[in-house]
């Protein structure tokens, strides 16, 4: 599947963040803390994603947040954007790597026969009566403990389009599998 890399993908956000960083203050090494994750095929709007990034045994300390958003940003080809970067500590990664958040999706979805708006509203409604318990899907088994999470839908709403076409707009707790809960894991 790595095509003799050793790697699923060519680059990761860790990298496109870190390698700057780490040039920039002739450290070692580098860890990025996140909060979540998300699929490369997914684009995080809004405000994006908190992370911390730790810089292990540089030989420099001053870095200007301003020049550094600028390199990594147009370093990174449009793959990813940085803003309002500021110091922090190793005491703030625990609320970063442990924090629940709340994640709007919108979704198209498709179909052969035209929507019933009153049975695409109920069927959807019925999603976020009561807890959602997945399994960790077949897609992200290889670096996701195999277990069941139960989240939350919080608020959900569909739309008609067109005759095969409709839009769901969901508000959920991190972490809830919204390809697999749309279309199931592998079918």
């Amino acid at each position: 599947r790595c095509n003799g890399t050793g790697r699923m993908y060519e680059t990761s956000v860790e990298e496109l963040i870190g390698e700057h960083a780490r040039n920039m203050l002739d450290g070692e090494d580098y860890s990025l803390h996140g909060m979540g994750r998300e699929d490369v095929d997914v684009l995080s709007l809004g405000t994006g994603r908190p992370f911390i990034l730790e810089i292990n045994k540089p030989k420099k300390r001053d870095l200007s947040l301003e020049i550094f958003e600028k390199i990594v940003n147009e370093g990174a080809g449009g793959k990813i954007e940085v803003d309002s970067l500021r110091p922090s500590s190793r005491k703030e990664v625990p609320k970063i790597k442990d924090g629940t958040s709340k994640k709007s999706y919108r979704a198209i979805i498709s179909s052969n026969k035209a929507f019933d708006e009153e049975s695409l509203k109920y069927n959807i409604s019925l999603l976020a009566q009561s807890p959602i318990r997945q399994r960790t899907p077949t897609r992200v088994v290889h670096r996701r403990a195999d277990k069941i999470r139960e989240r939350s839908i919080h608020n959900i709403g569909s739309k008609i389009l067109s005759d095969g076409r409709a839009q769901i707009d969901l508000l959920t707790d991190g972490g809830l599998y919204i390809k697999e809960l749309l279309h199931g894991d592998d079918g």
